[in-house]
């Protein structure tokens, strides 16, 4: 089956969207590793290898049914002030490819491409949920006073 233009269009961006995500993460795993927080790293390094999953199986959806167009990626932020700062930023990056997965929904929904609803639909229900909520908890127990050492001991061994 042929795309329709701008489900492929979305479809790329998505790809981009997830490249970015997987990018994002592997600047997040350094910073935690030059300021030794070894659970943030290590929860970030398999937040990056997820992502890369992730948009390796938007590019494979894409090859069976369009054509793949790479663009650049824009650089992550490669900085942040503290632990919370970084986590709230891993939160809104979360929160910017669930944001684009619901465009892809409805761009395929008005193009009557219910496979491509379905997939956008189900991947934000069993992928980006369960991590917004993931995140939220983590920022909720930092709200709460909890010593950073501690989630960052309870991220290493996770």
């Amino acid at each position: 089956m042929i795309l329709n233009p701008k489900v492929e269009t979305a479809l790329n961006e998505q790809v981009n969207v997830e490249w970015f995500a997987a990018y994002f993460y592997a600047a997040l795993a350094n910073w935690a590793d030059f300021n030794a927080y070894p659970g943030l790293k290590a929860w970030a390094d398999t937040a990056s290898q997820e992502e890369r999953t992730h948009a390796q199986a938007f590019t494979d959806y894409l090859n069976d049914r369009g054509r793949v167009t790479l663009t650049p990626i824009a650089a992550p932020p490669q900085d942040w002030a503290t632990y919370q700062a970084a986590l709230e930023a891993a939160l809104e990056a979360e929160q910017a490819v669930t944001k684009h997965l619901t465009l892809v929904a409805d761009v395929a929904g008005a193009a009557n491409d219910g496979a491509t609803v379905l997939l956008a639909n189900e991947w934000i229900k069993q992928e980006q949920i369960p991590s917004e909520k993931e995140i939220a908890d983590y920022l909720k127990i930092i709200a709460r006073g909890a010593p950073i050492d501690l989630l960052d001991a309870q991220l290493y061994e996770g």
